[in-house]
C-alpha cells in the first residue's frame, strides 16, 4: 500500500477507488466512506480521518498526546475536582453525581486542571478523547453522556474548544467507556488558561439515577489532549539550562554534586560534605562549625550569619579565624575576656573577618564584634 500525497495528475495518470474504478473529479471512496468533494489539500498534507464519513487534509507529523488524569480532589471551585497532568499512583477513588431527574444536558461531574499544571500554547487539530470508569448506582434512567472542552481564563472568560460524541449507555455495571471529540483547526491557548472538563448526560424514562465516576488506581480515568512537543520544555529541566525551575526540587535522599554553586544556599549545614566553592549567601539551619570547616573560601575569609556555633571553648579562650577560613578556640594572648560557650553567638551580625580576627564581646554585653 504506498501513501498517496497531494500533488498534480497529468498525462495518463489516473486514480482510481478500492473497487478499481477510475475516479475523475467528485468524490473519492474508501470502504464506503466518501472524501468531501472540492476538498484541496497543499503539498505534502495527507487524508487524516476524523469521524465517519469525515476525512480532512492534515499535517502529517505526529501530535504528542498530554493525558489530565482526574481525580476525587476539591479544586476550591463549586463541584469542581482537580484533574493532573500526571498519575498521582493513589488508590481508587469515586465520586458520585447528583440523584438526576428525567431530562438532556444535565451535569454530571467538572473537573479543571490545577494552578500548577502544565498546559500547553496551542491544541492541535486531532481527535481527542476521554477513558473513563462509570456505573450507575442508583436509578434505572436510560442514560448516555458527552463531555466538553473548556478554556478558562484569568478573567473568567469561558471558551468551548469542542463537545463529544455521545457514549455507549450507562447500565448498573462498573464499565470503561471511551468517547471523543474533534478539533478541527489548530487552537491556542493564553498564558494562566485553564482546561475545564465537564461531563454532562442525557437521561429517559425511568427512576431517578446516580452516576458514580472512578478514578485513580488500575481505572486511571482520564482526558488526552494533542499539542506540540514544545509542552515538553514547561514539564522538564533542559540540559541546555535554559528552563529555570518554578518550585522547589526535592532530591530526596539523593545527592547534588557540582564544582561551584552560586546563589544562596539555604539548609542544614550537616548535609554539606563537599569541598564545593560556595558562592553567595550562605545560612545554615544546622552545625554551623560544618558548613564553615567543609567548603573552601575564597582568600581564607569566613562569612558569620547569626547562627548559633554549639561549640564549646574553654573558659578566657577566644573565637579566632584560621589561615583557611575556619574558625579556632585560641588563647587570648591579649588578656581579652572569657567567651564562654560559643552557642551564645545567636546575635553575630554578618561580618567578613580575614584570617587573625578575633571576635569579642561588647562592654555592653549584649552584642559581638
Amino acid at each position: 500500500l504506498s501513501l498517496l500525497t497531494v500533488g498534480t495528475l497529468s498525462g495518463s495518470q489516473f486514480l482510481v477507488d478500492s473497487s478499481g474504478n477510475t475516479v475523475i473529479g467528485g468524490d473519492l471512496t474508501f470502504n464506503n466512506e466518501i472524501l468531501p468533494d472540492g476538498s484541496l489539500c497543499t503539498n505534502n498534507q495527507i487524508l487524516r480521518k476524523f469521524g465517519a464519513d469525515d476525512w480532512r487534509c492534515a499535517d502529517e507529523a505526529a501530535a504528542t498526546v498530554l493525558d489530565y488524569f482526574l481525580s476525587n480532589v476539591d479544586s476550591g471551585f463549586t463541584d469542581t475536582n482537580i484533574m493532573y497532568d500526571r498519575e498521582q499512583g493513589l488508590a481508587e477513588s469515586s465520586h458520585a453525581s447528583s440523584t438526576l431527574p428525567e431530562g438532556d444536558d444535565q451535569l454530571l461531574f467538572t473537573f479543571m486542571t490545577s494552578s500548577t499544571s502544565t498546559v500547553p500554547s496551542v491544541l492541535l487539530p486531532g481527535i481527542y478523547d476521554i477513558h473513563v470508569h462509570l456505573d450507575r448506582t442508583g436509578g434505572n434512567r436510560t442514560t448516555t453522556l458527552y463531555w466538553t472542552l473548556t478554556a478558562s481564563s484569568t478573567d473568567d472568560t469561558q471558551t468551548v474548544l469542542m463537545t463529544s460524541e455521545d457514549s455507549a449507555e450507562i447500565t448498573n455495571t462498573k464499565a470503561a467507556f471511551t468517547f471523543h471529540a474533534v478539533l478541527a483547526t489548530e487552537t491556542d491557548l493564553t498564558t494562566g488558561d485553564r482546561l475545564v472538563l465537564k461531563i454532562y448526560g442525557d437521561l429517559g424514562g425511568g427512576a431517578n439515577t446516580e452516576i458514580t465516576i472512578f478514578h485513580d488506581g488500575t481505572t486511571d480515568s482520564h482526558l488526552a489532549i494533542l499539542t506540540t512537543s514544545e509542552v515538553f520544555n514547561d514539564i522538564y529541566l533542559r540540559n541546555d539550562g535554559t528552563n529555570p525551575l518554578t518550585a522547589n526540587w526535592n532530591a530526596g535522599s539523593f545527592d547534588i554534586t557540582a564544582s561551584t554553586f552560586i546563589g544562596a544556599l539555604t539548609g542544614n549545614a550537616d548535609t554539606v560534605t563537599t569541598n564545593a566553592n560556595l558562592t553567595g549567601e550562605i545560612t545554615s539551619t544546622g552545625n554551623a562549625t560544618v558548613i564553615v570547616e567543609s567548603f573552601l573560601q575564597e582568600n581564607g575569609a569566613s562569612e558569620l550569619t547569626g547562627e548559633t556555633l554549639g561549640t564549646a571553648c574553654a573558659e578566657n579562650e577566644i573565637l579566632k579565624t584560621n589561615a583557611t577560613g575556619g574558625l579556632d578556640c585560641a588563647a587570648d594572648a591579649t588578656g581579652g575576656g572569657a567567651l564562654g560557650q560559643l552557642g551564645e553567638l545567636t546575635d553575630v551580625s554578618t561580618t567578613t573577618l580575614a584570617a587573625g580576627y578575633i571576635i569579642f564581646r561588647n562592654s555592653d554585653n549584649t552584642s559581638w564584634n
